[in-house]
């Protein structure tokens, strides 16, 4: 189930930010619930779908894994300040300017964006004059009311369209007495009269979307809207024609990769060198700015190289699938990749999945089957990690005609040649 944790605080602005009287901080803790079944999703193939909607679509799926997102935002009662804390990273978001500032522990400096607002809020009448690119949102009010955790809720409902692809419906139930809050998952949030404790998937259905477990009033902390003094803050935003700083390294970086609609690459300077970086287009950091090169591995997949020549997969959703840089990767298939961090080998999927580490080597069989070394000998794994053949060979190479040159006992010297077929169809019966 998907949960996510927001702390809400609203400050009372007088003059400057250091000179703020406080009042209150109110914790909001929203939960995934329900589900809706295949034919529910395969029957939207083709329709207009809201673009925060592909970013939370997973945790209705029935057949989704349990996931977590947990972020604090504190907001200003002016609503003008936003932050934003999640894990180790920082946000900090202004509204009338459309700036977003974004930095992580250990980060030296502070980027700089533009605050995205993907929609265009409009009247029912007004959908006419809306040009074909631009993602409009309808706000519409009704009269029904309902206690939401202590909290009287009035119900909208949100029509978001586009010319030619059409409009989805959601609902949303508002409390006015909190200040509305927008977040990574219900970007258009602060267009609302009110804070977000319910949100619903489908108009009609009100057992699926988020739903306020816990509403919670703490108190204050001071400082909360002061960027750290120390760190440079560096402007990323785009001058319109994609040429920005580093704009012909992010034009291979896009051509070399074409992300979702919801993540973008980023350039940065560090000590002189142009380097590309991945981010949310919320402004969330999800790979610092540190690389330099990327290599096309399948559609969906790239690989890219940090100032120390460590390679990083990256899914065209933003996913990173590895944790820690790898010195060297080869792709088994589309699917399945071996890799090599330091003395440590092993094998993952495009999922981001280990299927096996804590090997001493790996060489590719086929696309089925890889040469694996454990305890100082080589044997055979398929793509599940599992070993089918145990590991007796002390040395396994190519030679120049394609075929496996074995060696079984430690200290032969004359290897067992053998093409790489008939190696297989030893093993597989």
């Amino acid at each position: 189930m998907m949960k996510i944790s927001i702390s809400v605080l609203f400050l009372l602005f007088l003059s400057q930010i250091n000179t703020q009287a406080q009042t209150d901080v109110w914790q909001i803790h929203l939960e995934a619930k329900g589900t809706k079944p295949a034919e529910w999703w395969t029957a939207r193939t083709g329709q207009y779908v809201a673009e925060f909607e592909q970013n939370i679509a997973e945790a209705f799926y029935p057949e989704s894994k349990p996931a977590d997102f947990k972020e604090k935002i504190w907001i200003s009662k002016d609503k003008s300040r936003v932050i934003k804390g999640k894990d180790e990273a920082q946000f900090m978001y202004i509204y009338p300017k459309k700036e977003v500032y974004a930095f992580q522990k250990g980060d030296d400096i502070i980027t700089k964006d533009a605050l995205p607002d993907p929609y265009r809020i409009i009247k029912a009448a007004d959908v006419k004059n809306i040009g074909d690119d631009v993602s409009y949102l309808i706000i519409s009010p009704s009269d029904e009311v309902r206690d939401i955790q202590g909290y009287a809720c009035q119900k909208y409902k949100l029509n978001f369209g586009q010319h030619g692809f059409g409009e989805v419906n959601y609902q949303v139930w508002c409390a006015k007495e909190i200040p509305a809050y927008a977040s990574d998952n219900l970007p258009f949030a602060n267009h609302l009269p009110g804070a977000i404790l319910q949100f619903d998937l489908d108009g009609q259905d009100s057992t699926v979307g988020f739903a306020a477990t816990k509403v919670e009033r703490m108190s204050a902390n001071p400082s909360y809207f002061e960027l750290p003094s120390e760190m440079e803050i560096v402007d990323v935003q785009d001058t319109g024609n994609g040429l920005s700083s580093g704009g012909e390294l992010l034009a291979v970086f896009k051509s070399g990769l074409q992300l979702e609609e919801a993540v973008q690459w980023f350039p940065d300077n560090r000590d002189g060198n142009v380097v590309i970086g991945l981010k949310k287009k919320s402004g969330e950091i999800l790979l610092p700015a540190n690389y330099q090169t990327i290599e096309n591995i399948t559609e969906d997949v790239a690989a890219v190289t940090d100032l120390d020549q460590k390679y990083w997969l990256v899914r065209k959703d933003g996913k990173v699938l590895n944790t820690s840089g790898y010195n060297h990767f080869q792709p088994v298939n589309d699917q399945v990749y071996s890799y090599q961090i330091d003395t440590n080998f092993g094998l993952a999927d495009i999922g981001g999945k280990v299927l096996i580490d804590s090997l001493e080597d790996m060489q590719p069989l086929n696309s089925e089957y890889v040469f694996a070394k454990k305890d100082g000998q080589y044997g055979v794994i398929d793509l599940d990690g599992k070993f089918i053949v145990k590991p007796s060979y002390q040395s396994v190479k190519w030679n120049a005609a394609g075929e496996l040159n074995l060696v079984e006992k430690e200290g032969e010297k004359k290897a067992t040649t053998i093409s790489a077929s008939d190696f297989i169809g030893s093993f597989i019966k």
